[in-house]
């Protein structure tokens, strides 16, 4: 998202939520974005029950502040120049929507879709392992033909 407005807002949650479903619930802070007319009209329109957390109490979402604390973390990690951060957010929200939680039983990715995502790392993985089979292969071959030979 370029801006935080209610429109831009709405447009990315909508098109969010039109790919996996309406939530039932929706807690936010209390940013312009969430307390428009518009976005409460979203919300009343997706039948979504929209919880405000109160002003100044950032700890009321936890979960969204502990998150936002590990991309921060992350990002400073990860960054050279930290004016290309968006960059890296993607890489960063893939580990987090990917990594096991042992609250839940599974990655957060595993119980919206229903299986483990692959990523590069693991077709590399992959074409390693075919690669390796390969060159076994070849070994076992020019082995046999200086026998034969």
């Amino acid at each position: 998202m370029k801006t935080t407005s209610s429109k831009e807002t709405i447009q990315c949650l909508g098109s969010t939520f039109d790919l996996f479903d309406n939530p039932s619930e929706l807690v936010s802070d209390r940013g312009t974005a969430f307390s428009s007319y518009e976005f409460a009209n979203f919300v009343r329109d997706r039948n979504i029950s929209h919880h405000l957390i109160a002003v100044a109490v950032p700890w009321a979402n936890g979960i969204v502040e502990r998150v936002n604390r590990f991309l921060k973390s992350s990002l400073r990690k990860v960054m050279e120049d930290l004016a290309n951060w968006p960059d890296k957010v993607g890489d960063i929200q893939y580990v987090i929507n990917n990594t096991f939680h042992s609250s839940i039983k599974a990655s957060s990715s595993k119980l919206l879709l229903g299986y483990d995502k692959r990523n590069h790392l693991d077709l590399s993985l992959v074409r390693f392992l075919n690669n390796l089979a390969k060159s076994t292969l070849v070994a076992q071959n020019l082995e046999e033909t200086e026998i034969v030979t």
